[in-house]
């Protein structure tokens, strides 16, 4: 915003304002108003498809850029009565030197840990690996798993990961998915989602998962609530100078 002579605010005239709050709030409908990667960050960005894992699939993740699917995520029946929703080894995993594909964990057993917002994921962290093809590292399900909850509470969260690719500079690679897993109709045949991922290809940096911010479904409203009240706002200053005049 330009400033004029003697400190004055250049103020937009309340058309030019209206027409800035519904861009906006245009923008936010499409799920445009995302902040800008970081320089050496790969995300899936905002057109990336949500990948549904249902009880007894399989899915891969493909990260591009020649890395291919380093990650995949399955459902697999591990007793008669459930399935589990695990992490596992993807068809492009290379392990360079015996350093794999690992996992941020608790500490205290081998399932993937449960991140939230702003958590920085590096090399100071509790690292379980290396992961492999088979029933081990739990998301959720009957097994156990840090994304179980009552039945049909949709619980989500970042799974914090690192990894080693051939297609990459040396050394360990950073990164997370953003999950989901619906607890429906109860934790052990539950539907588990990944709405996306991140890293970062410079080896040895952190990453860190995002801040939270509005879904676009409230993001409309809020900024036609905005417009409302600044078309309030007018016709209450309009009904003052008038009273006066």
């Amino acid at each position: 915003m330009r400033i004029k002579k003697k400190n004055v605010v250049d103020r937009p005239s309340s058309r030019s304002w209206a027409k800035r709050a519904l861009n906006y709030s245009a923008l936010a409908a499409a799920g445009l108003l995302v902040e800008p990667a970081t320089a050496g960050v790969i995300t899936s960005g905002p057109g990336f498809t949500p990948i549904h894992v249902a009880p007894g699939q399989t899915k891969v993740v493909d990260f591009g850029s020649g890395l291919g699917a380093i990650f995949q995520f399955a459902e697999v029946s591990a007793y008669s009565s459930g399935f589990s929703a695990v992490l596992q080894r993807g068809p492009a995993a290379a392990c360079p030197g015996g350093t794999c594909q690992q996992f941020v964990f608790p500490g205290s057993n081998n399932n993937p840990a449960r991140l939230g917002n702003n958590y920085a994921i590096n090399a100071a962290r509790a690292w379980y690996g290396n992961v492999g093809a088979s029933t081990t590292n739990d998301i959720a399900g009957i097994s156990a798993g840090f994304w179980n909850a009552d039945p049909g509470t949709k619980v989500q969260g970042f799974l914090g990961v690192r990894f080693t690719s051939i297609s990459l500079s040396t050394g360990y690679h950073y990164g997370y998915f953003d999950i989901s897993y619906d607890n429906q109709p109860s934790y052990a045949n539950g539907t588990m989602t990944i709405s996306g991922w991140a890293y970062d290809d410079q080896s040895g940096a952190p990453i860190t998962t995002p801040d939270s911010v509005p879904e676009p479904a409230t993001m409309l409203p809020m900024g036609l609530g905005l417009l409302a009240l600044g078309a309030a706002g007018i016709r209450a200053k309009r009904s003052r100078q008038n009273a006066t005049a």
